[in-house]
């Protein structure tokens, strides 16, 4: 069987962060967070700290740590 999340990625970004133009790198860490995708949460920060310009690091950074931070799994 197949089960469908509704994550309101866009409304949590916006509250946390005050845009929501990082919505699916908070939805990549919750994807991995609670095992949806096959990759390593490590991985993925090495790949946000190599590829995303410096002044757009950290807030990428906490948009994919966000979800470790929430209710949940």
């Amino acid at each position: 069987s197949k089960k469908i999340l509704i994550v309101s990625a866009t409304d949590t970004c916006r509250k946390e962060f005050g845009t929501d133009v990082v919505s699916g790198i908070y939805l990549l860490g919750y994807a991995v967070k609670n095992d949806l995708i096959p990759l390593k949460k490590a991985t993925i920060l090495k790949a946000i700290s190599g590829v995303v310009p410096e002044g757009y690091r950290e807030l990428n950074i906490n948009a994919f740590t966000l979800s470790d931070k929430r209710e949940g799994k």
